[in-house]
């Protein structure tokens, strides 16, 4: 809608060339990827003569952290702009990237530096993933259970038989899904005070 040809890529190594062949004005770039990801693919970028001075934006969802942007800078990329609904950050970045004379270098560092650098960050993204999915993990356990219980109550209360009957096995029920091995259900009595209406154990 902006005016730019696109052309688009599987990956980064696919990226990589895809640009070899007919090298574009800018390259965007998600951070995770199979194959070859986006910090690999700025230094392959860097380190080509025919692609040295092509501008590269990093995209991420991810890697948000000071340590993270240091990294982009130090692979080579021109810019590396938050994931959001709204795309103008992303074109904000790519425009300005394009209208810019000076090119970063290719990386000064040594390969070895780089290369824990960048397994030093993929390593906390990685153990943040994880975190992240045995949250997801938890809270899902929790839902399913939840929905076992309210299934198992709602076939209680379908079945025929006295209402004193349905409320101690739901009671018991309850107390099943809860670990407990013992308690009552009290009703509030005509006279004000209570009756014991269900227990169990």
């Amino acid at each position: 809608q902006l005016g730019f040809q696109v052309t688009t890529a599987e990956d980064g190594a696919e990226a990589l060339e895809l640009a070899s062949r007919a090298a574009p004005d800018v390259i965007l770039s998600d951070v995770l990827m199979p194959r070859l990801d986006g910090f690999q693919l700025c230094l392959a970028v860097r380190s080509d003569p025919f692609l040295t001075r092509i501008p590269v934006v990093l995209l991420t969802s991810n890697f948000v952290e000071e340590g993270d942007r240091a990294l982009a800078m130090q692979v080579g990329a021109d810019d590396m702009v938050l994931r959001t609904p709204d795309v103008q950050p992303m074109i904000e970045a790519l425009l300005a990237c394009m209208g810019r004379e000076a090119r970063p270098a290719a990386p000064t560092q040594q390969t070895e530096t780089l290369q824990k650098m960048y397994l030093q960050r993929i390593r906390l993204q990685l153990e943040r993933q994880v975190a992240i999915n045995y949250s997801l993990l938890d809270r899902t356990t929790m839902q399913a259970s939840a929905l076992s219980v309210l299934g198992r109550l709602s076939e209680i209360a379908m079945q025929s038989g006295t209402a004193v009957l349905t409320i101690k096995a739901i009671l018991a029920e309850c107390l099943d899904s809860c670990g407990i091995s013992t308690g009552a259900l009290y009703q509030i009595g005509t006279d004000g005070g209570f009756c014991c209406t269900a227990s169990s154990g």
